[in-house]
């Protein structure tokens, strides 16, 4: 069963020493045919667009022995089963080809097998290998299995979790990426690290790090930790990092709901003569709990329906103004009505009633206009020397609010 040479030797008993009387017999044991193939390695990987190891076969028969010189191989490289289809290429010549037929030396060993570069897809497949024997039949085959990995991270895609806003001590949704190498395959089991940048006073935290590392799954999937904001709001940057690509991804901490106001209405209580326009207006700022002023939140403005009141915008008791960017805002013109009298204006963001806040005006009557007779409602009359009963009347400005304080001639 072991192929190979041996000689025969032949002599008459008795006449060895007589040489024409000797003789020696060479035979030769063939190889069978081809029932096997052995590589150098069954199972090889290299990253994308790259080249595998060399690949090293010797063919065989039914009892190991290496085959004559001359067999016919056959290679032929598959694709994977995934999509887009990863596979490699036979480099012959200045040609790629996924198929070659080779032929063995005298030990069996297939000659020329051309070096073999990755396509640019990753995945697994398989080379078939086959020898034929004399009649062309595939006797012996088998099987090298290849593995096209990713190269580094070249691009980060972000999945969702980008440009939230989130109140002030609140939780931002977790930040999902994807990771890719530069030929558009997803990269798995890379560590992917996540870093609050801080811009100002604004920030975030994991779990009170300001870095979270996580690592993509089998779909280059990689998904943060839960960010807990700060009691500042402003912008903040998560720089998302996977080998040298990286990605910043803006966050918001938005203030959280009203809880106060902060009113100007100058350094003197305001006031003015009726139905007139007062000097001051009502300056307001709106914050959070948290002493963060807020944009974008109305705020109302009321004057008392009866009595002594004031107008906005000459003949409004009520009136909404949103604060702007810096969380400011103004009333507006604030008109007396035409009574005299002290009264307050209330502010509040509706539907916060902690922000509710009172302001004293006053208005004051105007020059007297008229005179109003109380007592008596009679016609007075009497004697040449006895008294009457006192006259009293009411001092009014054109309004009819009463004037202190002027002298009136009784004559």
């Amino acid at each position: 069963q072991y192929a190979g040479q041996f000689t025969v030797h032949a002599s008459i008993p008795g006449l060895e020493n007589i040489l024409t009387l000797n003789y020696d017999f060479t035979f030769d044991n063939l190889p069978g045919k081809p029932t096997s193939i052995k590589s150098n390695y069954e199972e090889d990987q290299t990253t994308v667009a790259q080249h595998f190891n060399a690949l090293a076969l010797t063919v065989y028969d039914m009892y190991d022995n290496t085959v004559h010189s001359g067999v016919q191989v056959q290679l032929s490289i598959g694709l994977s089963e995934s999509e887009p289809k990863a596979t490699a290429y036979f480099e012959v010549n200045a040609s790629l080809q996924t198929s070659v037929e080779l032929l063995t030396n005298d030990q069996g060993q297939v000659v020329g097998v051309p070096s073999m570069v990755a396509n640019q897809v990753s995945g697994s497949y398989h080379i078939t290998i086959g020898a034929l024997d004399i009649g062309g039949s595939t006797t012996a085959s088998t099987n090298v299995y290849l593995e096209n990995v990713p190269g580094p991270v070249d691009v980060i895609y972000v999945l969702s979790g980008e440009q939230q806003h989130v109140k002030v001590m609140g939780d931002f949704q977790v930040i999902v990426v994807r990771v890719f190498d530069e030929y558009n395959n997803t990269v798995p089991s890379k560590l992917v690290t996540f870093s609050v940048q801080v811009l100002g006073d604004a920030a975030a935290t994991f779990d009170s790090m300001n870095t979270y590392e996580g690592q993509s799954d089998s779909e280059g999937i990689a998904t943060s930790g839960v960010l807990r904001t700060n009691q500042q709001a402003g912008a903040f940057v998560v720089q998302v990092v996977a080998d040298s690509a990286t990605i910043d991804i803006n966050q918001f901490n938005i203030p959280n709901d009203p809880a106060k106001l902060t009113i100007y209405v100058g350094s003197v209580l305001p006031s003015v003569v009726v139905n007139n326009s007062f000097t001051n207006v009502i300056g307001v700022t709106v914050y959070d709990v948290y002493d963060n002023v807020i944009p974008d939140t109305p705020v109302l403005f009321s004057s008392p329906l009866s009595g002594a009141s004031l107008f906005f915008n000459e003949d409004q008791t009520s009136f909404n103004v949103t604060s702007d960017v810096s969380g400011q805002l103004t009333s507006g013109t604030l008109r007396a009505n035409t009574i005299a009298g002290d009264y307050q204006v209330t502010v509040v963001c509706p539907g916060y009633p902690t922000t509710q806040q009172h302001i004293a005006f006053t208005n004051v009557h105007d020059l007297a206009d008229k005179l109003v007779l109380i007592s008596p409602d009679y016609i007075v009359m009497a004697r040449t020397g006895e008294a009457s009963d006192p006259i009293k009347v009411l001092v009014q400005d054109v309004y009819g609010n009463p004037v202190p304080s002027v002298t009136v001639t009784f004559v």
